[in-house]
């Protein structure tokens, strides 16, 4: 047996550690006693003989995957768990940009084509399209805007006829929104529920900065007390929903009266992200306001459920914009770069092979330093665009980032506050 080179130990309160794998994210909370055995056992991995105390703390450390077989290579592990992800073929998932209208223009995503839109020659190209690729058992849709909303008659048109041809070729159907959540009345979410999408992400606006500065508080606030209801009718709905936090220079007041708009009740129903839009030097400390979050009985998640891969590197992945042409993701098409488009006929016209077989042959690791790094089994050939254009950039080992300390500190606060089976991590 041996130790697993992804093994991060992490102080915690009241002389307590925990030991946490990154391979397969899973942790032990121990004392000086056990840490004692521990750093021996670091220091003497041949030794052969234990008493029953002992023993049992091995026992701990296997199934938890901080121990490991000799034989055992974490790196051939993680290539495989890699190209699985990459490779798997029973869902087809189509990244669909209805529209670019909003109503909000948040400075950070609000597009200059503000007017863009999929009308009915688009639509029926890109169906003609999915159908055509459609040879997998499920079929997912990612619906983005714009708010598609604003769209919904053109979504339902467009959801109930993939939806009814999946049902002709039993293939199981599933979608999910992304929306500012402001027109997300219980109208709309009953419709959303026939057209059977059922994650709802609702990132929160929050204006342009002119515009915001030009404006009361008070009415952000309100903005803000509409999407809260509207949460609690997709909540009480039985819809799954993360909600994102767009952190700017200038809204942490706004923000947090947000948070505590949500009754305590529904909070454990709801993940947070947050995604930080600060332009100037103002420092935020990110980990407090995880932390904050937890508190108020929010859910994070730090680590991927699953093996953590940038899904468009995925040969059975496509990223559609409305007018029918094909990117990487919001942020390749934003950079005007494009594998090809959707013609008349529903073919999918590839004229960058360039740079379509370089993401899609996208490797795990970005150099060989990354082999030893703790880091890796959580971002693996993430972010895959990025990666592209800087190979040297490693974002999640950043100052701008959680460090990983952090990450697992925020971790265990999320275990202990929603996992009623918490005891089990001690040992």
């Amino acid at each position: 047996m041996k130790l697993s080179n992804y093994n991060v130990i992490t102080p915690l309160d009241h002389d307590k550690f925990i030991i946490h794998n990154t391979v397969s994210n899973k942790f032990l909370i121990c004392d000086d006693e056990f840490m004692a055995f521990f750093n021996n056992l670091r220091n003497d991995i041949n030794k052969s003989n234990y008493n029953p105390k002992e023993i049992r703390y091995l026992l701990r450390l296997m199934e938890n995957d901080v121990l490991i077989d000799t034989n055992t290579s974490e790196i051939d592990f993680l290539n495989f768990k890699y190209s699985e992800e990459k490779f798997k073929s029973d869902t087809l998932y189509i990244t669909l940009h209805t529209n670019l209208q909003c109503s909000f223009r948040c400075e950070n995503c609000y597009s200059k084509e503000r007017n863009l839109r999929m009308d009915d020659n688009s639509m029926k190209r890109i169906l003609t399209f999915i159908k055509k690729t459609l040879n997998h058992p499920k079929l997912h849709i990612a619906i983005y805007g714009g708010d598609v909303l604003l769209e919904l008659n053109q979504l339902s048109k467009l959801c109930l006829e993939l939806k009814d041809f999946c049902i002709t070729k039993n293939i199981e159907f599933s979608a999910s929104i992304y929306s500012n959540g402001y027109l997300m009345n219980k109208a709309a979410i009953d419709t959303l529920i026939s057209l059977s999408i059922k994650k709802i992400y609702i990132s929160l606006p929050y204006g342009e900065d002119a515009h915001y500065k030009n404006r009361h508080k008070s009415y952000l606030k309100k903005i803000y007390d509409t999407i809260s209801n509207n949460i609690i009718t997709i909540l009480d709905s039985g819809l799954d929903l993360s909600v994102i936090l767009n952190r700017t220079d200038y809204n942490e007041e706004e923000l947090e009266y947000f948070t505590l708009t949500i009754p305590e009740k529904y909070r454990n129903k709801i993940t947070i992200f947050i995604n930080f839009l600060i332009k100037t030097n103002y420092i935020i400390n990110k980990f407090s306001l995880y932390k904050s979050l937890i508190d108020k009985n929010y859910k994070i998640e730090v680590f991927s459920k699953n093996f953590r891969h940038c899904p468009v590197s995925s040969t059975n992945h496509f990223f559609i914009e409305s007018n029918g042409k094909i990117t990487t993701c919001p942020l390749g098409g934003f950079k005007g770069e494009y594998y090809g488009y959707i013609d008349e006929t529903g073919n999918f016209i590839l004229s960058n092979k360039s740079l379509y077989y370089k993401v899609k042959n996208m490797p795990m690791m970005k150099s060989t330093n990354c082999e030893n790094c703790a880091n890796l089994p959580n971002h693996t050939g993430d972010c895959i665009f990025n990666n592209h254009y800087d190979k040297n950039l490693c974002y999640y080992n950043s100052k701008d980032d959680l460090n990983l300390n952090e990450k697992i500190l925020l971790n265990y606060y999320n275990e202990l506050k929603h996992n009623p089976q918490f005891e089990k991590f001690f040992l």
